[in-house]
Protein backbone atom coordinates (compact mmCIF):
# COMPACT_ATOMS: atom_id res chain seq x y z
CA UNK A 1 0.00 0.00 0.00
CA UNK A 2 1.17 3.51 -0.95
CA UNK A 3 2.33 5.82 1.90
CA UNK A 4 -0.74 8.01 3.22
CA UNK A 5 -3.18 6.03 2.71
CA UNK A 6 -6.21 5.90 4.46
CA UNK A 7 -7.06 2.69 3.90
CA UNK A 8 -6.68 1.00 7.13
CA UNK A 9 -9.03 3.65 8.61
CA UNK A 10 -11.59 2.74 6.02
CA UNK A 11 -11.75 -0.61 6.51
CA UNK A 12 -11.30 -0.24 10.13
CA UNK A 13 -15.10 1.47 10.24
CA UNK A 14 -16.68 -1.85 8.89
CA UNK A 15 -16.28 -4.97 10.86
CA UNK A 16 -16.94 -7.42 7.86
CA UNK A 17 -14.03 -5.44 6.36
CA UNK A 18 -11.34 -6.36 8.82
CA UNK A 19 -10.36 -9.55 7.25
CA UNK A 20 -9.50 -8.08 4.31
CA UNK A 21 -7.89 -5.14 6.32
CA UNK A 22 -5.85 -7.96 7.74
CA UNK A 23 -5.26 -10.36 4.19
CA UNK A 24 -3.40 -6.56 3.23
CA UNK A 25 -1.80 -5.95 5.78
CA UNK A 26 0.08 -9.36 6.02
CA UNK A 27 0.82 -9.59 2.22
CA UNK A 28 3.07 -6.67 3.36
CA UNK A 29 4.33 -8.19 6.43
CA UNK A 30 3.80 -11.71 6.53
CA UNK A 31 4.77 -11.52 10.90
CA UNK A 32 2.08 -9.02 11.61
CA UNK A 33 -0.98 -9.93 13.62
CA UNK A 34 -3.71 -8.00 15.47
CA UNK A 35 -4.40 -8.20 19.54
CA UNK A 36 -6.50 -11.54 20.36
CA UNK A 37 -9.51 -10.08 20.93
CA UNK A 38 -9.52 -8.30 17.33
CA UNK A 39 -7.77 -11.29 15.86
CA UNK A 40 -10.91 -13.75 17.42
CA UNK A 41 -13.23 -10.71 16.30
CA UNK A 42 -11.26 -11.75 12.30
CA UNK A 43 -11.56 -15.23 12.54
CA UNK A 44 -15.57 -15.42 13.40
CA UNK A 45 -16.15 -12.47 10.93
CA UNK A 46 -14.38 -15.05 8.21
CA UNK A 47 -17.01 -18.08 9.36
CA UNK A 48 -19.57 -16.23 9.35
CA UNK A 49 -18.04 -14.95 5.37
CA UNK A 50 -18.16 -18.18 4.39
CA UNK A 51 -21.34 -19.35 5.65
CA UNK A 52 -23.30 -16.53 4.20
CA UNK A 53 -21.36 -16.94 1.10
CA UNK A 54 -21.89 -20.54 0.80
CA UNK A 55 -25.54 -19.73 1.22
CA UNK A 56 -25.70 -17.53 -1.76
CA UNK A 57 -23.54 -19.75 -4.31
CA UNK A 58 -26.11 -22.87 -3.55
CA UNK A 59 -29.03 -20.17 -4.33
CA UNK A 60 -27.02 -19.13 -7.25
CA UNK A 61 -26.48 -22.76 -8.69
CA UNK A 62 -30.03 -23.03 -8.67
CA UNK A 63 -30.78 -19.68 -10.33
CA UNK A 64 -28.50 -20.33 -12.65
CA UNK A 65 -29.98 -24.09 -13.73
CA UNK A 66 -33.66 -22.72 -13.88
CA UNK A 67 -32.36 -19.59 -15.93
CA UNK A 68 -30.72 -21.80 -18.58
CA UNK A 69 -33.74 -24.47 -18.56
CA UNK A 70 -35.37 -21.29 -19.59
CA UNK A 71 -32.88 -20.45 -21.93
CA UNK A 72 -31.97 -17.06 -20.49
CA UNK A 73 -28.39 -16.38 -20.77
CA UNK A 74 -27.14 -14.02 -17.85
CA UNK A 75 -24.20 -12.60 -16.40
CA UNK A 76 -23.08 -12.78 -12.89
CA UNK A 77 -21.66 -9.26 -11.74
CA UNK A 78 -19.14 -8.53 -9.43
CA UNK A 79 -20.06 -9.76 -5.78
CA UNK A 80 -20.01 -14.02 -5.83
CA UNK A 81 -18.32 -14.02 -8.96
CA UNK A 82 -15.26 -11.58 -7.41
CA UNK A 83 -14.76 -14.03 -4.42
CA UNK A 84 -12.67 -16.59 -5.99
CA UNK A 85 -9.95 -13.86 -6.15
CA UNK A 86 -9.66 -14.02 -2.50
CA UNK A 87 -8.68 -16.29 0.14
CA UNK A 88 -12.26 -17.74 1.85
CA UNK A 89 -13.79 -15.54 4.13
CA UNK A 90 -12.83 -12.45 2.83
CA UNK A 91 -14.96 -11.07 0.07
CA UNK A 92 -18.25 -10.38 1.36
CA UNK A 93 -21.07 -9.14 -0.84
CA UNK A 94 -24.76 -8.03 0.15
CA UNK A 95 -26.75 -9.47 -2.97
CA UNK A 96 -26.24 -11.49 -6.17
CA UNK A 97 -26.13 -9.37 -9.50
CA UNK A 98 -26.73 -10.32 -12.64
CA UNK A 99 -27.01 -8.73 -15.86
CA UNK A 100 -29.91 -10.12 -17.55
CA UNK A 101 -31.29 -8.95 -21.27
CA UNK A 102 -34.07 -6.21 -21.41
CA UNK A 103 -36.44 -8.60 -22.93
CA UNK A 104 -35.47 -11.68 -20.81
CA UNK A 105 -36.52 -9.52 -17.53
CA UNK A 106 -39.68 -10.38 -16.83
CA UNK A 107 -39.11 -14.01 -17.60
CA UNK A 108 -36.24 -13.86 -15.11
CA UNK A 109 -38.56 -12.44 -13.00
CA UNK A 110 -41.19 -15.38 -13.06
CA UNK A 111 -38.60 -18.34 -12.36
CA UNK A 112 -37.32 -16.38 -9.55
CA UNK A 113 -41.11 -15.73 -7.70
CA UNK A 114 -41.72 -19.28 -8.88
CA UNK A 115 -38.42 -20.30 -6.39
CA UNK A 116 -39.75 -18.65 -3.68
CA UNK A 117 -38.64 -14.35 -4.26
CA UNK A 118 -40.33 -11.78 -4.12
CA UNK A 119 -40.52 -9.10 -6.53
CA UNK A 120 -40.01 -5.12 -3.93
CA UNK A 121 -42.99 -3.77 -4.49
CA UNK A 122 -42.50 -0.61 -6.75
CA UNK A 123 -44.76 2.85 -6.08
CA UNK A 124 -45.10 2.69 -10.06
CA UNK A 125 -43.60 0.71 -12.98
CA UNK A 126 -41.95 3.27 -14.21
CA UNK A 127 -39.78 3.05 -10.86
CA UNK A 128 -37.87 -0.22 -12.94
CA UNK A 129 -36.79 2.12 -15.72
CA UNK A 130 -35.34 4.49 -14.23
CA UNK A 131 -33.19 2.71 -12.06
CA UNK A 132 -32.73 -0.41 -15.09
CA UNK A 133 -32.74 -2.82 -12.68
CA UNK A 134 -35.43 -5.05 -10.29
CA UNK A 135 -34.89 -6.22 -6.64
CA UNK A 136 -35.86 -9.97 -5.96
CA UNK A 137 -35.67 -11.00 -2.30
CA UNK A 138 -36.06 -14.67 -0.07
CA UNK A 139 -36.97 -14.42 2.96
CA UNK A 140 -35.10 -17.32 5.50
CA UNK A 141 -32.14 -17.08 8.55
CA UNK A 142 -30.29 -14.99 5.54
CA UNK A 143 -32.15 -13.15 3.41
CA UNK A 144 -31.13 -13.48 -0.16
CA UNK A 145 -31.59 -10.44 -2.67
CA UNK A 146 -31.03 -11.22 -6.02
CA UNK A 147 -30.43 -7.76 -8.30
CA UNK A 148 -31.64 -8.02 -12.22
CA UNK A 149 -30.05 -5.09 -14.36
CA UNK A 150 -30.61 -4.91 -17.64
CA UNK A 151 -27.88 -1.64 -18.09
CA UNK A 152 -24.88 -1.04 -16.49
CA UNK A 153 -23.46 2.32 -15.54
CA UNK A 154 -24.25 5.60 -13.50
CA UNK A 155 -25.95 8.37 -14.49
CA UNK A 156 -24.69 9.88 -16.99
CA UNK A 157 -23.27 6.84 -18.34
CA UNK A 158 -26.36 4.80 -17.67
CA UNK A 159 -25.97 3.53 -21.38
CA UNK A 160 -22.54 2.76 -21.74
CA UNK A 161 -21.46 0.23 -22.21
CA UNK A 162 -24.05 -1.54 -24.21
CA UNK A 163 -25.47 -4.28 -22.84
CA UNK A 164 -25.06 -6.62 -25.99
CA UNK A 165 -21.23 -6.31 -26.24
CA UNK A 166 -20.82 -7.21 -22.63
CA UNK A 167 -22.87 -10.39 -23.41
CA UNK A 168 -20.83 -10.43 -26.65
CA UNK A 169 -17.42 -10.76 -25.07
CA UNK A 170 -18.14 -12.58 -21.99
CA UNK A 171 -16.18 -15.41 -20.87
CA UNK A 172 -17.29 -18.87 -19.14
CA UNK A 173 -15.58 -19.54 -15.45
CA UNK A 174 -16.59 -22.60 -13.02
CA UNK A 175 -18.02 -21.45 -9.95
CA UNK A 176 -19.08 -23.71 -7.54
CA UNK A 177 -20.93 -26.32 -9.19
CA UNK A 178 -21.86 -24.31 -12.43
CA UNK A 179 -20.30 -22.82 -15.63
CA UNK A 180 -21.44 -19.11 -15.21
CA UNK A 181 -20.71 -16.12 -17.86
CA UNK A 182 -18.89 -13.26 -15.74
CA UNK A 183 -17.61 -10.05 -17.84
CA UNK A 184 -14.53 -10.23 -19.96
CA UNK A 185 -11.49 -9.17 -17.91
CA UNK A 186 -11.32 -5.49 -19.82
CA UNK A 187 -15.51 -4.95 -19.09
CA UNK A 188 -14.74 -5.90 -15.58
CA UNK A 189 -12.34 -3.21 -14.90
CA UNK A 190 -14.81 -0.49 -16.85
CA UNK A 191 -17.52 -1.84 -14.37
CA UNK A 192 -15.43 -1.60 -11.30
CA UNK A 193 -14.26 1.90 -12.35
CA UNK A 194 -17.76 3.18 -13.07
CA UNK A 195 -18.93 1.62 -9.46
CA UNK A 196 -15.82 3.88 -7.78
CA UNK A 197 -16.95 6.70 -9.78
CA UNK A 198 -21.02 6.63 -8.77
CA UNK A 199 -19.45 6.69 -4.93
CA UNK A 200 -17.72 10.33 -5.10
CA UNK A 201 -16.52 11.69 -3.23
CA UNK A 202 -16.13 7.94 -0.79
CA UNK A 203 -13.74 6.01 -2.31
CA UNK A 204 -16.09 2.33 -2.44
CA UNK A 205 -13.00 0.39 -0.64
CA UNK A 206 -14.23 -2.91 -1.99
CA UNK A 207 -14.09 -1.82 -5.54
CA UNK A 208 -10.66 -0.49 -5.19
CA UNK A 209 -9.70 -3.87 -3.65
CA UNK A 210 -11.27 -5.77 -6.52
CA UNK A 211 -9.66 -3.69 -8.97
CA UNK A 212 -6.04 -4.31 -7.28
CA UNK A 213 -6.72 -8.43 -7.44
CA UNK A 214 -7.70 -8.05 -10.77
CA UNK A 215 -5.13 -6.39 -12.18
CA UNK A 216 -2.18 -8.17 -9.86
CA UNK A 217 -3.23 -11.93 -10.28
CA UNK A 218 -4.80 -11.74 -13.77
CA UNK A 219 -2.73 -9.01 -15.36
CA UNK A 220 -1.54 -11.27 -18.07
CA UNK A 221 -5.27 -12.09 -19.25
CA UNK A 222 -6.16 -8.61 -19.76
CA UNK A 223 -5.74 -7.23 -23.04
CA UNK A 224 -4.51 -3.62 -22.39
CA UNK A 225 -5.26 -2.74 -25.90
CA UNK A 226 -8.86 -3.81 -26.04
CA UNK A 227 -9.41 -1.82 -22.73
CA UNK A 228 -8.09 1.22 -23.90
CA UNK A 229 -10.25 0.85 -27.14
CA UNK A 230 -13.33 -0.02 -25.25
CA UNK A 231 -12.96 3.08 -23.07
CA UNK A 232 -12.06 5.17 -25.70
CA UNK A 233 -15.67 4.02 -27.62
CA UNK A 234 -17.52 4.39 -24.61
CA UNK A 235 -16.27 7.75 -23.83
CA UNK A 236 -15.70 6.70 -20.27
CA UNK A 237 -11.74 7.92 -19.77
CA UNK A 238 -12.18 10.53 -17.43
CA UNK A 239 -14.42 7.95 -14.59
CA UNK A 240 -11.97 5.22 -16.03
CA UNK A 241 -8.50 7.48 -15.41
CA UNK A 242 -10.28 8.51 -11.88
CA UNK A 243 -10.97 4.74 -10.40
CA UNK A 244 -7.90 3.88 -11.77
CA UNK A 245 -5.91 6.57 -9.41
CA UNK A 246 -8.00 6.43 -6.51
CA UNK A 247 -7.00 2.30 -6.68
CA UNK A 248 -3.11 3.39 -7.20
CA UNK A 249 -3.04 6.04 -4.09
CA UNK A 250 -4.38 3.16 -2.15
CA UNK A 251 -2.10 0.02 -3.41
CA UNK A 252 0.98 -0.64 -5.70
CA UNK A 253 -1.15 -1.74 -8.56
CA UNK A 254 1.03 -3.00 -11.46
CA UNK A 255 -0.79 -1.19 -14.12
CA UNK A 256 1.34 -0.49 -17.43
CA UNK A 257 2.30 2.86 -17.39
CA UNK A 258 1.24 3.16 -20.88
CA UNK A 259 -1.94 2.68 -20.09
CA UNK A 260 -2.72 5.53 -17.84
CA UNK A 261 -0.71 7.72 -20.11
CA UNK A 262 -3.19 7.11 -23.24
CA UNK A 263 -6.10 7.57 -21.45
CA UNK A 264 -4.48 11.03 -20.43
CA UNK A 265 -4.68 11.63 -24.37
CA UNK A 266 -8.27 10.96 -24.67
CA UNK A 267 -9.58 14.58 -24.32
CA UNK A 268 -13.27 15.39 -22.52
CA UNK A 269 -14.92 18.56 -23.15
CA UNK A 270 -14.48 21.26 -20.82
CA UNK A 271 -17.95 21.32 -19.15
CA UNK A 272 -17.26 17.72 -18.42
CA UNK A 273 -13.66 18.75 -17.08
CA UNK A 274 -15.00 21.40 -14.81
CA UNK A 275 -17.75 19.54 -13.59
CA UNK A 276 -15.47 16.87 -12.79
CA UNK A 277 -12.97 19.21 -10.82
CA UNK A 278 -16.24 20.11 -8.63
CA UNK A 279 -16.60 16.21 -7.87
CA UNK A 280 -13.52 15.63 -7.16
CA UNK A 281 -13.17 18.61 -4.26
CA UNK A 282 -12.38 17.27 -0.92
CA UNK A 283 -15.37 20.04 0.62
CA UNK A 284 -18.89 18.58 0.73
CA UNK A 285 -20.71 21.77 -1.38
CA UNK A 286 -18.52 22.16 -4.89
CA UNK A 287 -18.58 18.17 -4.50
CA UNK A 288 -22.75 18.10 -4.64
CA UNK A 289 -22.64 21.06 -7.43
CA UNK A 290 -20.55 18.55 -9.33
CA UNK A 291 -22.95 15.83 -8.79
CA UNK A 292 -25.69 18.21 -9.38
CA UNK A 293 -25.11 19.63 -12.55
CA UNK A 294 -24.04 16.47 -13.88
CA UNK A 295 -26.75 15.28 -13.68
CA UNK A 296 -24.76 11.98 -11.21
CA UNK A 297 -27.41 10.15 -9.47
CA UNK A 298 -29.74 13.25 -8.82
CA UNK A 299 -31.98 12.96 -11.80
CA UNK A 300 -32.85 9.74 -10.90
CA UNK A 301 -33.01 10.53 -7.95
CA UNK A 302 -35.76 13.26 -8.00
CA UNK A 303 -37.48 10.78 -10.62
CA UNK A 304 -37.60 8.24 -7.82
CA UNK A 305 -38.92 10.66 -5.12
CA UNK A 306 -41.66 11.42 -7.59
CA UNK A 307 -42.52 7.59 -8.25
CA UNK A 308 -42.56 8.02 -4.14
CA UNK A 309 -44.73 10.26 -3.50
CA UNK A 310 -47.39 9.55 -6.03
CA UNK A 311 -47.80 6.01 -6.18
CA UNK A 312 -49.97 3.89 -7.37
CA UNK A 313 -53.53 2.94 -5.92
CA UNK A 314 -52.44 -0.59 -6.38
CA UNK A 315 -49.43 0.19 -4.37
CA UNK A 316 -51.24 1.62 -1.52
CA UNK A 317 -53.36 -1.55 -1.62
CA UNK A 318 -50.49 -3.87 -1.57
CA UNK A 319 -48.61 -2.04 0.65
CA UNK A 320 -51.13 -1.81 3.63
CA UNK A 321 -52.70 -5.01 3.78
CA UNK A 322 -55.25 -3.71 5.84
CA UNK A 323 -56.16 -0.77 3.58
CA UNK A 324 -59.93 -1.15 1.57
CA UNK A 325 -60.53 0.23 -1.23
CA UNK A 326 -63.10 2.72 0.56
CA UNK A 327 -60.45 4.24 2.47
CA UNK A 328 -57.74 4.82 0.07
CA UNK A 329 -57.62 8.64 0.15
CA UNK A 330 -56.71 8.16 4.00
CA UNK A 331 -53.94 5.44 3.56
CA UNK A 332 -52.56 7.48 0.54
CA UNK A 333 -52.15 10.83 2.73
CA UNK A 334 -50.63 8.66 5.20
CA UNK A 335 -48.00 7.38 2.52
CA UNK A 336 -47.30 10.58 1.31
CA UNK A 337 -46.33 12.09 4.73
CA UNK A 338 -44.22 9.03 5.87
CA UNK A 339 -42.42 9.07 2.47
CA UNK A 340 -42.21 12.52 1.47
CA UNK A 341 -40.32 13.12 4.59
CA UNK A 342 -37.84 9.69 3.77
CA UNK A 343 -37.47 10.98 0.20
CA UNK A 344 -36.26 14.56 0.96
CA UNK A 345 -34.34 13.08 4.35
CA UNK A 346 -32.71 10.65 1.23
CA UNK A 347 -32.24 13.11 -1.88
CA UNK A 348 -30.50 16.11 1.06
CA UNK A 349 -28.55 13.74 2.66
CA UNK A 350 -26.37 12.26 -0.64
CA UNK A 351 -26.73 13.82 -4.02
Amino acid sequence: MSKGSNIKEELRNREELLPLLEYFLKEKNPYFSFPEETGNKIRQTRINIIVRNALFLSEFEQILENLKQAGISVILLKGLMMEGMYPDGLRTFSDIDLLVRKEDMCRAGMILKRLGYSENSEPRKEAVNIRKNAGYAKEGAVPVIVECHYRLGPCPYMDRPEPYRLFRDSRTVRIGNVDARVLSYEDLLIHLALHIFSHIPNSCIVSVCDIRQIVTYCGDDIDWEVFIEKVDHYRLAMPVRFALEKAMELFEIPIPAYVLGKLAEIKNGRRENFIFKLMKSRKTLPANLGKLFFGFRTVRKIRLILCMTFPSRRYILERYKSAKPGFFLFYYSRYIKENFTTAFLWLTDNL
